[in-house]
C-alpha cells in the first residue's frame, strides 16, 4: 500500500502540472485489454500496469453453457487484500476453446466475458463482447488438448504444474487426516481381516500387496467420482456462480451442515444391511488381489458416509475447477492418503499404527471447525470488514474452548495447551481490532499504535461516510439539488467486485477526519455491481472507466473535479476542505 500511495501522489502532481484531471491516467477497457480472435483462439493484449482475472474470463455459447478453455498462457498468483490469492494475467492472455469437450455449430456466435483492473487501483466493470467464430482445421482441434512441445520446453506451463502438485500434496495430507477419524481407524482391522482371510497366513510381502490392491481399488473408485464431479462442475461453472450472494449463502449453509456431523449433532451413514451385502460381495472373490481391489472399491462406498462432511467439502472444491483430470487426480491423492494406515498395517502390522483415543475426537472436531471456517470465508465476501474479522475471532475462541486440555498429565497435552493459548490470544486480538474499528487479520493490534480511543473506535464501527444507492435517478436528483444551492456533493463509484473500493472504505472514507465533513457535504455512493445499462451510461457521461472513482460537485451539473483509482487520504481530505471554504 505505501508504494501505491506514492505512485498516486506523484501521479496527482503530474496531472495538475498538465492542467488535466485524473481520468487521463487510465485507459478505456478496450484499450487496456485488447481482445483479438482467430477461429476458436482468443488472445488479450494487456497494457502495462493492468491485469485480467483468470476466473472472470468466460466464453458462452450464446446465453447457454460456458465453453471449456485450454490456456496457452499461465496465470500468476496475486495476493489480493480482500479476496485472498487470485490468479491473474499480465501483458498477455491466450486460450483455445476446447472442441474436444464442446460442440459448436459454425459459424458460431459466442459471448466473451472478462474483467480486469489497473495496478493503481481502478477496477473495470465486467466486459462482454460478442464474436463470430469460424471452424478450425482438424489438426488445430487436436492441438488444443495440450500445450505445444515448445511451450513445454520453455516452461510456459510450469507454474500450473507446480500448483497441481501442491494441490495433490494437500489432498494427500487431507486424506491422511481423514484416515485418523474415529469412524475409519477402528474399521482397519476388520477390513484387513477380510482382505487377508485365507487358509494360510500371508507373508509380510503378501500382506502388503493385498493392502496395496485394496488401497488402489479404493483410490480408483474415488478417482471416478472426482472425474464425474470435475465434468459436472465444468458444465455448471460453479466457480462463476459463486459470485452471486444467493449461491454464496447456499454454499456457506451447506458447509455448516457438513460440519455438524463432526461434532456429533447427527450421523451420516449407510444402512447396516446394505453394508453387510457390499462386504459379502468383496469377500467372495476367488482371486486374492482382485478380491482385495474389489473390496477396496466397495469400501469407498461403505466408508464414505462416515467421512461425508470433509469428503463433500473436497468434492465442492473439485467442482469449482471444472477439470475432470484434476478432479480424478485430487481424489486419487486423497484416497491414497486415507490408505496410509492400511499400507502401514500391511507392511509391518498393528504396532506401526497409532492407538485409538480421545485425540482422534480432536482430529474430528478440527475438521468440523475447518468446514465452519470455509463457510465463514464464503460469507465474509458479503459482510463489512468489522463483522468479518469479529467472526474469525469468535470462531477461534470457540475452537480454543473445544480443544483446551483439562489436565497437563502428558507432554502432548502441555503442547496442546500452549497451541490453544496462542490461538486464543490471536482470536482475542481479532475481536479487539474489530471493536476498535480497525479490523485486520494480519496486524490485529496495530490500532494500539495509532493513538485511537474507544469513542473514535465506536464511531468508525457504526458510521459510514457515504449513503449507498444503485439508482442513478437518486444520483441525478442529488446533482440537481446541489446546483440549486444545496451542500456540495461527492459521488463515489463502488462495486462489490472492486477490491480497492473496500480498502478505501476503511482506510480513507470511514475515518474520523472524513466523517467530520458530514452535514457540510453530501456523500452518495453509486453501486454499479449489477453493471446495468443505466450504470454504463452514467460512467460514459462522466468519462469514467469504473470503480473506484470520485466526482466532486460544487454548484454545477458538471463535476468540478474527479479522481479515478486509489485516492490517498490526505488528497481526499484536502479536496473536501477546498469544497467547504
Amino acid at each position: 500500500m505505501p508504494m501505491k500511495l506514492l505512485f498516486a501522489w506523484i501521479g496527482g502532481w503530474l496531472v495538475m502540472l498538465m492542467a488535466n484531471n485524473a481520468t487521463a491516467a487510465f485507459l478505456p477497457a478496450n484499450e487496456a485489454f485488447q481482445l483479438s480472435h482467430s477461429q476458436t483462439r482468443l488472445e488479450w493484449t494487456i497494457a502495462p500496469g493492468y491485469y485480467l482475472y483468470q476466473e472472470r474470463i468466460a466464453v458462452l455459447d450464446g446465453d447457454k453453457a460456458q465453453l471449456p478453455l485450454v490456456w496457452e498462457t499461465s496465470a500468476e498468483s496475486k495476493d489480493d487484500p480482500n479476496f485472498g490469492l487470485v490468479q491473474v494475467f499480465h501483458q498477455r492472455a491466450a486460450a483455445q476453446i476446447d472442441l474436444n469437450k464442446a460442440t459448436l455449430a459454425f459459424p458460431a456466435t459466442v459471448k466473451v466475458r472478462y474483467q480486469g483492473c489497473a495496478d493503481e487501483g481502478l477496477c473495470y466493470p465486467p466486459q462482454t463482447v460478442t464474436l463470430t467464430l469460424t471452424e478450425p482445421s482438424t489438426l488445430e482441434i487436436s492441438e488444443t488438448v495440450a500445450p505445444s512441445q515448445e511451450q513445454a520446453q520453455t516452461g510456459a506451463v510450469q507454474p500450473s504444474k507446480e500448483r497441481l502438485w501442491w494441490t495433490l500434496a494437500s489432498f494427500f495430507v487431507l486424506g491422511v487426516g481423514l484416515s485418523l477419524t474415529p469412524c475409519v481407524l477402528p474399521m482397519i482391522p476388520i477390513l484387513l481381516s477380510i482382505i487377508t482371510g485365507g487358509k494360510t497366513a500371508p507373508t509380510r510381502r503378501q500382506s502388503f500387496l493385498l493392502a496395496l490392491a485394496y488401497v488402489l481399488g479404493m483410490s480408483l473408485a474415488y478417482s471416478a467420482a472426482g472425474v464425474l464431479v470435475g465434468l459436472f462442475g465444468a458444465q455448471l461453472n460453479l466457480q462463476a456462480a459463486t459470485q452471486s450472494p444467493l449461491i454464496l449463502s447456499i454454499f456457506a449453509g451447506l458447509f455448516v451442515f457438513l460440519a455438524l456431523p463432526m461434532f456429533g449433532v447427527f450421523n451420516l451413514d449407510l444402512p447396516s444391511g446394505l453394508k453387510n451385502k457390499l462386504s459379502n460381495v468383496g469377500s467372495n472373490s476367488s482371486a486374492p488381489l482382485v478380491g482385495a481391489a474389489v473390496m477396496g472399491a466397495i469400501s469407498a462406498i461403505v466408508v464414505s458416509p462416515c467421512v461425508t462432511a470433509p469428503m463433500a467439502g473436497a468434492l465442492l472444491y473439485i467442482s469449482t475447477t471444472g477439470d475432470a483430470l484434476v478432479g480424478g487426480l485430487t481424489l486419487f491423492a486423497l484416497s491414497l492418503g486415507m490408505g496410509v494406515p492400511l499400507l502401514l498395517l500391511g507392511a509391518g502390522g498393528s504396532r506401526l499404527l497409532p492407538k485409538a483415543g480421545m485425540w482422534m475426537e480432536l482430529v474430528k472436531h478440527t475438521f468440523g471447525f475447518v468446514l465452519l471456517g470455509i463457510a465463514w470465508l464464503l460469507i465474509t465476501r458479503l459482510l463489512p470488514a468489522q463483522i468479518s474479522v469479529m467472526g474469525w475471532g469468535v470462531l477461534l475462541l470457540v475452537y480454543v474452548v473445544q480443544i483446551w486440555p483439562e489436565d497437563l498429565a502428558t507432554t502432548g497435552k502441555r503442547i496442546g495447551r500452549a497451541v490453544a493459548l496462542l490461538l486464543g490470544l490471536y482470536g482475542s486480538s481479532l475481536l479487539l481490532s474489530a471493536l476498535a474499528g480497525a479490523p485486520s487479520l494480519v496486524t490485529p493490534l496495530g490500532f494500539l499504535t495509532g493513538g485511537g480511543n474507544s469513542q473514535v473506535a465506536n464511531q468508525e464501527l457504526t458510521a459510514s461516510l457515504f449513503h449507498r444507492t444503485a439508482d442513478t435517478a437518486v444520483i441525478q436528483q442529488a446533482i440537481e439539488a446541489q446546483r440549486l444551492g444545496g451542500n456540495p456533493l461527492v459521488i463515489d463509484i463502488y462495486a462489490d467486485w472492486c477490491t480497492s473500493c473496500q480498502e478505501l472504505e476503511h482506510q480513507v472514507f470511514n475515518t474520523p477526519e472524513a466523517l467530520a465533513y458530514q452535514g457540510k457535504i453530501t456523500f452518495l455512493q453509486l453501486d454499479i455491481t449489477a453493471n446495468s445499462p443505466e450504470h454504463q451510461a452514467f460512467l460514459q457521461r462522466h468519462n469514467l472507466f469504473g470503480p473506484p472513482s470520485l466526482l466532486f460537485f460544487n454548484g454545477d451539473t458538471q463535476p468540478k473535479d474527479s479522481f479515478q483509482g486509489d485516492i490517498p487520504r490526505d488528497q481526499f481530505l484536502s479536496r473536501l476542505q477546498g469544497m467547504v471554504r
